[in-house]
């Protein structure tokens, strides 16, 4: 298992090499992402604001890289997802074709709390911009609360900017 360093992101943009690669679909150049969790169900309650746990609240971020988005092999991917994450995650399946992929596998102590969910990940893949939704499925400890079935659906969205 591989040790994350941000609970939301599976943001897959590889370093900078000299040109772009004509066999990956993105294409080389500066991107700009964003990261947002979309909702999280605890129970058959959905939660939001002060009700979600001091871990989940600030995920909403934006950067601007210069990259080459990495999708065709497992390894780019996986190794950009672990610079992201922070918890203890394994990936189980990984496919991918010329305009989407999909992931599954498995997380320990995402976000620092008691929350041991199973991953699933689906994503669109164009040359000039991405789409992924990742989906956290599992138990977690809910503080005031207790031990819940916690539903988590994070995004992670880049668009091509321009050139580097």
């Amino acid at each position: 298992m591989r040790n994350f360093a941000l609970l939301l992101v599976a943001m897959t943009l590889a370093s900078c090499s000299a040109a772009d690669d004509p066999d990956n679909v993105p294409i080389k150049g500066l991107w700009e992402s964003e990261y947002r969790i979309s909702s999280i169900r605890a129970g058959h309650e959905y939660m939001s604001g002060n009700e979600l746990p001091a871990a989940f609240r600030n995920f909403r971020r934006t950067e601007r890289v210069c990259a080459e988005p990495r999708f065709a092999e497992k390894d780019a991917f996986f190794d950009d997802f672990a610079a992201h994450m922070k918890g203890q995650c394994e990936m189980t399946d990984y496919n991918v074709t010329t305009t989407s992929m999909t992931a599954t596998g498995y997380c320990k102590n995402v976000a620092d709390i008691d929350y041991d969910p199973t991953l699933r990940v689906r994503g669109d893949i164009g040359p000039e911009n991405f789409k992924m939704v990742l989906t956290f499925d599992g138990a977690a400890t809910i503080p005031g609360a207790g031990r819940r079935a916690v539903e988590m659906i994070a995004v992670a969205e880049a668009t091509r900017v321009g050139d580097c």
